[in-house]
């Protein structure tokens, strides 16, 4: 295999399976005074049906980060006839963060992995998370990992994936050229073909077998994340 240097992540999905967020947002519908009559996974079905013209917007950057959870929490509520302040939605994000963060739990196998792969390649995270990444990360117990120096977040930078710039920021870091960089990710979009287009390589962390739908061919294409054990070790 080619001599690469750099080993670029995405985060959620990736490193971090999505249940937290499901498992967050059901527990403090659970929990919070001014949900607890609801559905929880009513609400949680609701609050992943994101309006197309919500997305739109968000990712004409016509709303900010901050904007755009407040308005998916009031998208979801208004479907149960609640329309609290925007004080009162920043509480409940509050109180789904913490206990969302609270489900996260390490994973020793994939800490192995990636501590063996420090060993031999530079590494690095690249993220549009809407969530601090940081919370994560310590969640996850990679904090030894990733740190703010090598954790490269749309929302703090101004530019999202597939933004060349986003990926640009993280090379320029450590110097390195696209051809000595590899991204892995799950999203075929921000993680596959993004980063290819501009000459670097991408391994597609593909869990539900989604077919390939462009020319683009990735390095490789792996079910699970601890398959990188045997492609780049």
């Amino acid at each position: 295999m080619k001599d690469y240097k750099l080993l670029l992540f995405d985060l959620d999905e990736t490193l971090l399976s999505g249940d937290w967020f499901k498992e967050g947002i059901i527990q403090m519908i659970q929990s919070h005074a001014l949900t607890k009559h609801i559905d929880p996974m009513l609400f949680l079905e609701k609050k992943l049906q994101v309006p197309k013209p919500l997305i739109t917007r968000f990712k004409n950057r016509e709303l900010s980060p901050h904007e755009f959870r407040r308005a998916r929490w009031k998208h979801a509520l208004s479907y149960f006839e609640m329309f609290p302040e925007e004080e009162v939605i920043d509480e409940l994000d509050g109180c789904f963060l913490q206990s969302g963060m609270s489900c996260i739990k390490e994973n020793k196998n994939l800490t192995a992995l990636l501590d063996d792969l420090q060993k031999h390649y530079q590494l690095a995270i690249v993220t549009n998370a809407l969530y601090d990444p940081m919370m994560k990360i310590s969640s996850l117990k990679l904090s030894h990992l990733f740190t703010k120096d090598n954790v490269f977040q749309a929302e703090e930078l101004g530019y999202r994936k597939p933004d060349p710039e986003l990926y640009w920021a993280a090379l320029n870091h450590f110097q390195n050229l696209p051809e000595q960089a590899v991204f892995i990710g799950d999203s075929w979009t921000h993680d596959v073909v993004g980063p290819m287009e501009m000459g670097m390589e991408a391994i597609w962390v593909n869990e539900n077998s989604i077919p390939i739908d462009s020319a683009h061919r990735p390095l490789k294409v792996v079910s699970e994340i601890l398959e990188l054990r045997s492609v780049l070790l």
